[in-house]
């Protein structure tokens, strides 16, 4: 009933000239993608209809073909795998670009290890052509889509170089916050930064980027863990939609289209009173103020006009509920990504319902975090995962983002409910046609942004990417740097009193101290630390700009 009101509202927007038609040639290439999906739901096999609606965290950097991993992708066909770096996927090291590459071979030829052939062509008729490492060029090899290759979505997160916000900052581009990108007032600049960002993540075998982070500071509050501090544009949702918008162009132009944009948080963290990993926040905001400010910038990146490469491929949907939701200011919502009445009226809203309806991708937040298991059981005594990924999938995300998937840190115990969950989502395939549906529906999206991401053909070696290409990954130092110049903001004193409190320049033989930053970083338990800021670069510029020599 759902799909067909978004269906009807889409053929209403079209009617009415809101929404411009696709070009021909768009629609011939929607056309072709189409008949491959529903070729391939027609002859999947359960087990890997229902794996592709999973991406998976784990620890360590162990992809071989007994680990735990490759368990989950051989056994169970997970569709996806998250690295980070907190979890000693890779450690920050100036090789960590060849690091990566080697992980997301190793992760993706286990993805092709179980099916008997290595790539799908463009089909439409009704058996799926394969090409076969020892079939002739000349000769086809027809073989059941339950064989096929189809490659994981490898996602990473990448909001700045603060940390722990950041997966990488050594041996990549060091990535502004987006703060820092605010606060140039040039969107040019985040469209230069997603571009670097999107070319390094596609040299290095990743994706999807979850982010940037779309959220509005309009009320922002430091004092309270909830606060964004600078993983958000700015506080005015013009600008950040400006910047959104920018960021996502860039990542797509910058990754030749094979990285996919996953924006976050929807409908808007910014407003939030305490940490969504730690507790579920509830904001005093109804829909119509939400669209007024909050959503303002996912808005902006949802166009379905192909032409437009700020249109993000998915929306990443955050714990969080809402006070006055539906105009009552007694009644809350249960978490949006729990909530399926909330999250349809948000999806099924003019500026998104189109979107919704072209395939775009929605990923539910990590579901494993403290707070959603405190939101479960307030006393974290028990971890349900079936009933907590039911009611994510139910509720409208696609993609269910199984981190920290357990009721403790321990890996064993996070593995064996992962597994649990996958085999009671096939059982639930399997006995609820409405929930088989569900699935189907999801899995279009899914595979539909597979095939955008690999030019509608599913080939290992596509997939795959050149490990000593990414060895030679040079950091993209010069838009940081111009970055940084333009973000310089002057707070206190002001402009017109800033040569009478300078202090007079240093006389010879005079000393001068510098300052700096001495923290240490460590991304993981077992990784080796580095400081945040080298402490003698401030000093070394110093004298390399008005030193001596």
């Amino acid at each position: 009933m759902i799909r067909r009101s978004v269906q009807f509202l889409c053929l209403l927007l079209l009617l009415t000239g809101l929404v411009p038609p696709l070009p021909r040639t768009v629609q011939a290439q929607q056309h072709t993608a189409n008949a491959q999906v529903e070729e391939l739901l027609r002859t999947l096999s359960v087990e890997r209809k229902v794996g592709q609606l999973f991406s998976v965290s784990f620890y360590g950097s162990d992809a071989a073909k007994n680990s735990d991993i490759a368990r989950l992708i051989t056994d169970n066909y997970i569709g996806g795998v998250q690295l980070s770096a907190t979890r000693g996927n890779f450690s920050n090291t100036l090789q960590i670009g060849q690091q990566i590459a080697l992980l997301t071979n190793n992760l993706q030829t286990l993805a092709a290890s179980a099916p008997a052939s290595e790539a799908i062509t463009n089909t439409l008729a009704n058996s799926i052509t394969l090409v076969t490492p020892d079939t002739p060029p000349t000769q086809t090899n027809t073989s059941s889509a339950s064989d096929v290759f189809i490659p994981l979505l490898i996602s990473v997160s990448q909001d700045g170089i603060s940390s722990p916000h950041t997966e990488s900052s050594l041996g990549l581009t060091p990535i502004p916050t987006e703060f820092a990108l605010g606060a140039t007032w040039k969107p040019e600049h985040a469209e230069a930064v997603g571009h670097a960002v999107g070319e390094e993540l596609a040299q290095i075998g990743i994706n999807v980027l979850i982010g940037p982070v779309l959220d509005v500071a309009d009320n922002p509050k430091s004092s309270v863990s909830g606060d964004s501090g600078t993983r958000v544009f700015g506080g005015d949702p013009f600008w950040v939609s400006k910047f959104g918008a920018a960021y996502v162009a860039g990542v797509r132009r910058g990754s030749g289209n094979n990285v996919a944009v996953v924006p976050r948080n929807f409908p808007g963290l910014g407003s939030s009173d305490r940490s969504v990993a730690e507790e579920i926040p509830t904001v005093q905001k109804s829909l119509d103020q939400l669209k007024q400010i909050d959503m303002v910038p996912f808005f902006a990146v949802t166009q379905i006009d192909p032409s437009n490469e700020s249109t993000a491929d998915g929306l990443l949907v955050s714990h969080i509920r809402y006070r006055g939701f539906q105009g009552n200011i007694r009644a809350s919502t249960r978490p949006v990504s729990f909530d399926a009445t909330a999250y349809q009226a948000l999806l099924t809203l003019p500026q998104i319902g189109p979107w919704r309806a072209a395939g775009g991708v929605t990923f539910s937040d990590v579901l494993g975090s403290r707070s959603v298991r405190r939101f479960y059981d307030p006393l974290e005594t028990t971890f349900n995962g079936r009933q907590i990924a039911q009611d994510a999938f139910v509720a409208g995300n696609d993609v269910l983002l199984l981190g920290d998937f357990g009721l403790t840190d321990d890996w064993p115990q996070q593995f064996e409910t992962i597994q649990d969950t996958v085999q009671y989502f096939q059982s639930k395939y399997r006995d609820d046609r409405a929930f088989a549906a569900r699935v189907d529906d999801a899995l279009r999206r899914i595979l539909n942004l597979k095939l955008r991401l690999y030019g509608g053909r599913f080939d290992l070696q596509e997939a795959k990417v050149d490990p000593r290409a990414a060895a030679q990954i040079a950091p993209n130092t010069q838009v940081i740097a111009a970055i940084a110049k333009d973000s310089m903001t002057l707070l206190s004193p002001d402009l017109r009193d800033l040569r009478a409190v300078l202090p007079s320049a240093p006389a010879n033989g005079e000393s001068i101290v510098f300052i700096t930053d001495d923290r240490l970083i460590q991304q993981c338990p077992t990784c080796p630390s580095y400081p945040a800021i080298d402490p003698n670069s401030m000093r070394d510029t110093a004298l390399a700009l008005y030193g001596p020599q």
